[in-house]
């Protein structure tokens, strides 16, 4: 039987990540955030000692040290250890729900579930409490963030990639925009699906004089999809971006090619797209797909340039739709694809 420790002791230098990135993650975490832990370190500097009480060390204990301090300090920790039953668990015959953890228990056995964003935002805010920052913060209305939104959606987005939250980090800004299409602020591209925040994105239909299409399939190592089939071209729009500098760059990091070069580029409409997404804790997509089609000429052949595509094929028309009916396209892609042949 796995035991619970009475206390911890965490140094700060880790073989794969910093004991500050572990406190914080511990103290988001129900099963452990009550543990007494003392921070073990030669980082003997006062801001260095103020980073780890303040992400939720209980002491701070310096190199090199006496045994005899250090054995003081664990009995002195742990005579002031207190219960950690908590109200804000809730019960229903067998059933336990724990709202911090966001996990689900029947019968004392924990079972795995999905998380929403509500969880999220909760694992967050309890990671920012331990640091003493007022970032985020719940009330009856729903979730409110305080200051500037995108320097307050930054310090959260790091917090997420420091809990496994946000993952494929991209170092990108999307725009946070409302549902009149506002631009509100900007965030990290990693932390916009968890947050369940709306995006943007542009698609090109690339078909042929002899009414074939040009389709790719996406790179197997990308977070969302992989190894599906998809348009011609499909990517976000940056908070730099407007629909046409995406659509102009997009098209040539993900097939090489130039608008000027293609054939009766036209405009074709917007879809809507909101659905879950195993892409990060809790995802979901809410994105709204302007999309494009074009001729490409027989001279012209997709070549990839960003290595987010596995490969292309030009493919019938019959082909394709058989494809998409056998779930071998995006969501994304099948939407897109079914307004441009008039479904």
């Amino acid at each position: 039987h796995r035991r619970m420790p009475h206390l911890i002791l965490l140094d700060w230098m880790l073989p794969d990540q910093t004991g500050l990135r572990l406190l914080s993650m511990i103290r988001a975490d129900r099963q452990f955030n009550e543990l007494p832990i003392i921070m073990l370190t030669a980082k003997s500097m006062e801001e260095d000692k103020i980073a780890g009480l303040d992400h939720g060390a209980d002491d701070y204990v310096t190199k090199p040290f006496s045994p005899r301090e250090l054995t003081a300090r664990v009995n002195a920790l742990l005579r002031r250890k207190t219960p950690e039953h908590s109200q804000s668990l809730m019960t229903a015959g067998a059933v336990q729900l724990d709202p911090i953890s966001c996990s689900v228990s029947l019968d004392r056995q924990k079972i795995e579930i999905g998380h929403a964003e509500n969880a999220v935002l909760q694992q967050i805010e309890r990671a920012f409490s331990y640091q003493r920052l007022t970032v985020l913060r719940k009330e009856a209305a729903g979730w409110h963030i305080d200051g500037n939104l995108t320097e307050s959606l930054t310090r959260i987005a790091l917090s997420m990639r420091d809990l496994g939250i946000a993952t494929g980090w991209r170092n990108e800004q999307l725009p946070v925009i409302d549902s009149g299409e506002h631009v509100l602020g900007t965030v990290e591209r990693a932390a916009v699906y968890p947050l369940g925040f709306r995006s943007r994105a542009v698609h090109l239909v690339g078909e042929t004089s002899d009414g074939q299409f040009w389709v790719q399939q996406r790179a197997l190592n990308k977070a969302n999809d992989p190894g599906k089939w998809d348009t011609l071209m499909g990517g976000m729009i940056t908070a730099v971006d407007t629909v046409e500098t995406a659509l102009e760059r997009e098209t040539w990091e993900e097939a090489g090619l130039r608008l000027d070069d293609l054939f009766a580029l036209t405009y074709g409409g917007v879809v809507q797209v909101h659905r879950p997404t195993a892409d990060g804790v809790g995802s979901y997509v809410s994105e709204r797909i302007d999309w494009y089609r074009a001729t490409i000429p027989a001279d012209r052949v997709p070549v990839n340039q960003d290595g987010e595509v596995a490969q292309f094929a030009k493919v019938p028309r019959e082909s394709m739709m058989a494809g998409i009916a056998a779930g071998k396209f995006t969501l994304e892609a099948s939407l897109v694809t079914a307004a441009a042949l008039g479904y």
